[in-house]
């Protein structure tokens, strides 16, 4: 679905990014042909720990500020 809307709209997924507060998120992310670096997991929601080889954040700000400081 992401590729489709992408598509659509004339997105570069290749500079996007997903943030999830939950597993099913990051792996749409990663379904989409995104990076591991660009799916982000925010651990304020339903994941209360972090996931193996994915980028974890107290809270969305934090996954924010990350996403700006890799520009």
């Amino acid at each position: 679905m992401l590729r489709e809307v992408s598509i659509h709209y004339d997105i570069e997924l290749e500079s996007s990014w997903v943030v999830g507060d939950k597993q099913s998120d990051i792996e749409f992310g990663l379904n989409a042909g995104l990076l591991e670096d660009q799916c982000l997991l925010v651990l304020s929601g339903e994941e209360k720990s972090p996931l193996a080889g994915v980028l974890s954040f107290k809270s969305l700000e934090e996954a924010a500020k990350h996403i700006v400081n890799a520009y």
